[in-house]
């Protein structure tokens, strides 16, 4: 494992890296298998990574992507951080604390004033990530999601 650690490489997600990123959130539960071939396609993510240059992020070992991060923001004040995810057999190894961090400096880049992230309510280690990290639950908002 120690070695496997020393070799992970951290790199801005591509085009080409779809099938990996799309297995990677099935097997965290972040993408359910239903909008696979529906919702999520490669022309979907192929958008998606254009309309957000430099904020989606992924964490290589050898040739295998263990790791997944995507930011997006509004160009001026919002930056969104979600879809965090790491293989399982590479957790608790610094991978997500890395990944967030390279979000949050394309947002200081682009002068990005508040940042938000989506995590589950049962997923204690990104809670206590994102703690880490200075983020605090908002007291004056709710969250509403809509999936028609």
């Amino acid at each position: 494992m120690k070695n496997e650690l020393a070799q992970i490489k951290y790199r801005k997600a591509r085009v080409s890296d779809f099938a990996a990123i799309r297995d990677l959130l099935i097997a965290s539960d972040l993408l359910k298998k239903k909008w696979v071939g529906n919702s999520f396609t490669p022309q979907l993510f192929r958008k998606i990574l254009k309309r957000n240059a430099g904020c989606f992020w992924v964490a290589t070992s050898g040739k295998e992507i263990v790791g997944n991060v995507w930011g997006s923001h509004d160009g001026g004040f919002n930056g969104y951080i979600y879809k965090l995810a790491v293989a399982a057999h590479m957790r608790r190894n610094g991978i997500a604390e890395e990944l967030v961090s390279r979000v949050i400096g394309e947002f200081k880049k682009e002068k990005i004033l508040w940042f938000f992230c989506f995590i589950r309510f049962d997923n204690k280690a990104s809670l206590r990530l994102f703690k880490q990290k200075g983020f605090q639950p908002l007291k004056n908002y709710n969250c509403y999601d809509f999936v028609p």
